[in-house]
């Protein structure tokens, strides 16, 4: 933002130094240049705003089974009055989820979207990756214009480590084994 009021204070100085003497085009170049500025204030307000995914859940690693995918948009995709009321969406319209799982998607307001696996059919230790589709619309009609993708990994079990006495040359062929959950 400050870059850009300087760009203008130079475009301004360039504009009025030729007419120094002449007070109706300062005035004339002062209005031009308020003008100006509040047409750039408004295209990036307006740039800020558009319509994209503005978070998700999970991502990174996730101890256990991942219960629930959350994608968060900036703009309302249906109404608040019948939000709760869309369930078991398809979910190919909205995402692409690799390796593939089943479960169900719906909305949990007007700007998320919950994609509940199957919880039977998510595979230990894998990474999956989603990707919400390109051509989802807000409520307005603005379109998300390009694919948004993300990981997360789905670990289940995790190797914590072992208890051997250091120098240790004998292996014991009946250890005891310990598992932590």
């Amino acid at each position: 933002m400050k870059k850009i009021f300087e760009i203008i204070a130079k475009i301004f100085t360039k504009i009025i130094s030729p007419f120094k003497k002449d007070k109706r085009l300062i005035i004339v170049s002062a209005i031009l240049l308020v003008f100006i500025t509040f047409c750039s204030i408004g295209l990036i307000i307006a740039l800020s705003d558009r319509f994209k995914v503005e978070n998700v859940s999970p991502k990174g690693d996730v101890e256990g089974d991942a219960q629930e995918i959350l994608i968060f948009f900036t703009r309302p995709l249906v109404p608040l009055s019948i939000a709760s009321n869309l369930q078991y969406l398809e979910v190919g319209k909205y995402l692409e989820i690799k390796p593939a799982l089943k479960g169900t998607l719906e909305f949990k307001s007007p700007k998320v979207l919950s994609f509940k696996p199957d919880l039977s059919k998510i595979q230990a230790n894998t990474k999956y990756e989603v990707t919400v589709k390109k051509d989802i619309k807000s409520l307005k009609g603005d379109e998300l214009g390009k694919p948004y993708t993300f990981t997360f990994n789905n670990n289940r079990f995790m190797f914590l480590g072992s208890n051997m006495s250091k120098g240790s040359t004998k292996v014991n062929l009946r250890p005891d084994i310990f598992l932590f959950f």
